[in-house]
């Protein structure tokens, strides 16, 4: 009887060990980008997209298929000789401050409060420095050439209207469009944004927002975790839930934005670092994506 089960043990970790072989075979058919200006970068972008770009997984992207820059030394005085290494993506900037910081912070990588830079024009050039520009007339979601969509300078006008909420759960049928006129009336809802019944879920007492209930979901969620070749693993996409995004600065606004060509209802959220949207029409996995921020940033930056 021994035998059998020592066998049957055997037979088990053989199993085991093959399909341990499979994963670790599956989750390196595609060569990581090479692309990055710094080992820590490319970790922490693998993280939560490698397995979307790999085509494991159908999720939106967190930061983007890969850079669209090179490694950029920008001026930031707390920064060794002034200067930081940064990298641009779609959806954000990386950044390394300090170099000789703990390197197991989550905090030794960081991206840019890119968006309050945006809406407000002060573009951070120090913990304390900031140099002063128009605000960013460039739409927050959507495509290229919309028109109708608000602007980060439309969002600008809306990040001094905190409403606190203690009770959650309120129904969000507040709307903006791309000149900055406002629909917030609970006694006369738009009836198109009623029909979604997205609800308030949380209330950030540090900025005095609320947080719409699918970007909270979104925040909290778990799933797939490349924790490197073979190394597979189940936990939290934003540890800590705001490291991504930074604390919301916004309401949560429905607005008209022309996607893919067509005119659709979105909900945007403006945070310091991103900008969430949420669109009913899309897929599921695909209705909160992250806006192209650091895109739009770079755009804005360096004006090419």
């Amino acid at each position: 009887m021994l035998r059998v089960k020592r066998l049957l043990y055997i037979l088990i970790s053989c199993i085991g060990a093959m399909l341990l072989f499979a994963t670790s075979l599956n989750a390196s058919l595609a060569q990581i980008p090479t692309n990055f200006a710094a080992p820590d970068f490319q970790a922490l972008w693998a993280r939560t997209d490698f397995l979307i770009y790999d085509g494991e997984l159908s999720r939106s992207y967190l930061w983007g298929p890969e850079p669209f820059t090179a490694g950029v030394q920008e001026p930031y005085a707390q920064s060794p000789g002034g200067k930081r290494l940064v990298q641009y993506l779609d959806k954000s900037r990386m950044e390394i401050t300090n170099p000789q910081g703990d390197r197991f912070s989550p905090y030794f990588v960081t991206n840019g409060l890119l968006v309050r830079e945006l809406v407000t024009g002060q573009l951070q050039v120090g913990d304390a420095q900031f140099e002063s520009r128009q605000p960013a007339s460039i739409g927050v979601a959507g495509d290229a050439d919309d028109t109708t969509g608000p602007t980060y300078q439309t969002f600008g006008s809306l990040i001094g209207q905190a409403t606190e909420n203690t009770s959650k759960e309120t129904l969000i049928t507040r709307s903006v469009d791309r000149a900055g006129h406002v629909l917030d009336d609970p006694q006369q809802p738009n009836p198109i944004y009623t029909q979604y019944r997205v609800k308030t879920a949380v209330y950030e007492a540090t900025t005095h927002h609320n947080v719409a209930q699918p970007f909270w979901s979104f925040l909290n969620q778990t799933g797939p975790i490349f924790d490197g070749p073979g190394q597979v693993s189940n936990g939290r996409l934003f540890d800590p839930v705001y490291y991504a995004t930074g604390l919301p600065i916004s309401e949560a606004w429905w607005a008209k934005v022309k996607v893919g060509g067509q005119t659709k209802d979105v909900l945007m959220q403006a945070f310091e670092r991103r900008v969430l949207t949420y669109t009913p029409s899309n897929p599921t996995a695909f209705q909160v994506e992250m806006g192209n921020v650091g895109r739009h940033y770079y755009l804005w930056r360096y004006g090419n």
